[in-house]
């Protein structure tokens, strides 16, 4: 490859390198069950289509409902959601390097890497929530 096409091109190359390596990261280590906490309600009211607790969460609900929907069974359906949490997660690490390197002369690939695998973040996209939908 060429210098000029690097160039032109490192905003792409890099956002979506980040994306891939923050989806490989997160599917690798995916929770095949649903963990404590709200987990086991949402995965069920997303596999039903029903309200969970309130605000109920409707946009959520909707979107992850098109995801267990490709569940073979109940079985699988907290696998997918989990699966959809770390798409979601991995899509927020690829806005926030094409926000960072505009701003910046020189593609840095680590600011977006570090915040998607902090702990606050970790924290978010480990039990299959909402909150990555949110940040995403």
């Amino acid at each position: 490859m060429n210098a000029d096409f690097l160039k032109k091109n490192a905003e792409n190359i890099v956002s979506w390198g980040v994306f891939f390596i923050l989806l490989a990261t997160y599917w690798l280590t995916v929770a095949p069950t649903v963990s404590y906490w709200d987990c086991p309600e949402y995965v069920a009211a997303a596999w039903k289509l029903e309200v969970g607790h309130p605000p109920g969460n409707p946009t959520w609900m909707l979107v992850e409902r098109v995801f267990t929907m490709l569940a073979p069974s109940g079985k699988e359906a907290a696998l997918l959601v989990n699966l959809s949490s770390g798409l979601f997660t991995a899509f927020a690490g690829f806005f926030l390097a094409r926000t960072i390197l505009p701003a910046s002369m020189e593609p840095s690939v680590f600011p977006a890497p570090t915040m998607v695998c902090s702990s606050s973040m970790n924290r978010m996209m480990l039990p299959s929530a909402f909150f990555t939908l949110l940040i995403f």
